[in-house]
C-alpha cells in the first residue's frame, strides 16, 4: 500500500514538473528536499530575475519532528544567492545559506549497556547540534534540484564537511 502511495505522489510531482518563463520578473517557489543534517525541509522562495539570464532568489527552508520526549529534531536553513539560465529546463545557482540543526535520539547501544549491568552508567541519548555558514551550489532539471553546500564557518559538530539536498521545487 505504501509502494502504490508514493508512486502516486511521484506522478503528481513529475506532472507538475515543466518549467515555463515566467510571466513576471518576481516568482515564488515551494518545495520538499531531503538531505543531510536534517533528514526532510520543507523550503518556500522567492526569486527575482533582473537580466535575461541572470536572476537573485532568497529561500528560507526547515521542518521539525517530535516523537516522545528526548526524541525529536529539528532544522532550518536561509540562502540568499543568483541563479543562471532560469528560463530554461535546466539551470544553475549559487549562493550563501546559513543553517541550524538539532536532534536528540535515544542511543541503543547506551540503553543496552545500562540494562545489561542493572545501572545507570551511560547517559542513554545522543544529541547533536550544528550550526553554520555555507557556500551553496545546486542544480536544477525541471524542478528536481540537487545542492551541495561547503560550510565556512561551523560551530558544534565539525563532522559534517559537505552538506547535500535532494529535492523537488516548484517554481509557479
Amino acid at each position: 500500500m505504501k509502494v502504490l502511495f508514493y508512486l502516486i505522489f511521484l506522478f503528481i510531482g513529475f506532472s507538475f514538473a515543466t518549467e515555463k518563463a515566467p510571466t513576471s520578473k518576481w516568482t515564488p517557489e515551494i518545495g520538499i528536499s531531503i538531505g543531510s543534517p536534517a533528514p526532510l525541509f520543507l523550503s518556500v522562495g522567492l526569486h527575482y530575475q533582473f537580466l535575461n539570464k541572470v536572476g537573485a532568489f532568497i529561500r528560507t527552508e526547515g521542518l521539525g519532528s517530535h516523537t516522545r520526549k528526548n526524541d525529536y529534531w529539528c532544522g532550518a536553513r536561509g540562502a540568499i544567492g543568483f541563479s543562471l539560465f532560469r528560463d530554461q529546463p535546466f539551470f544553475l545557482e549559487s549562493g550563501v545559506s546559513v543553517g541550524y540543526f538539532y536532534a536528540r535520539a535515544p542511543n541503543r547501544i547506551q540503553q543496552i549497556f545500562n540494562e545489561i549491568n542493572q545501572g545507570y552508567y551511560f547517559y542513554e541519548y545522543d544529541w547533536k547540534e550544528f550550526y553554520d555558514v555555507s557556500i551553496m551550489i545546486g542544480v536544477h532539471l525541471w524542478g528536481i534540484h540537487v545542492r551541495t553546500e561547503l560550510p565556512l564557518v561551523d560551530q558544534g559538530n565539525t563532522s559534517y564537511s559537505l552538506l547535500w539536498r535532494v529535492g523537488y521545487l516548484w517554481s509557479f
